[in-house]
């Protein structure tokens, strides 16, 4: 390869690592907005305590919060990463079964 090809193959791989950094920086910012609207969520109508209703749960599990969370401050948990499954667990809410579907 001559020196023009690899400077033109350096320059091609620094564009795609800067256009991949702005876009990890988009979507970071993207997220933390979305966790933000998420926290308020799940504790809505129970300020400052995370709440019990379908709406604070689905937040709460978006969130990857254990199901006991009700009744705690947001700021006691600390929260750990777990896949959210589209079939949620509401046994803990008697209104709701499993589907999150009203009884």
């Amino acid at each position: 390869m001559s020196g023009a090809n690899v400077d033109n193959v350096f320059d091609r791989v620094e564009t795609k690592v800067k256009g991949l950094l702005d876009e990890n920086a988009q979507l970071r910012e993207q997220n933390r907005v979305l966790r933000e609207a998420l926290e308020r969520l799940a504790i809505l109508g129970n300020e400052p305590f995370y709440g019990n209703s379908a709406g604070n749960v689905i937040a709460q599990k978006a969130l990857g919060l254990p199901a006991t969370v009700h009744m705690t401050k947001p700021a006691a948990i600390t929260a750990t990463r777990q896949p959210v499954s589209e079939k949620g667990d509401y046994s803990h809410h008697p209104a709701f079964d499993e589907y999150g579907e009203h009884r």
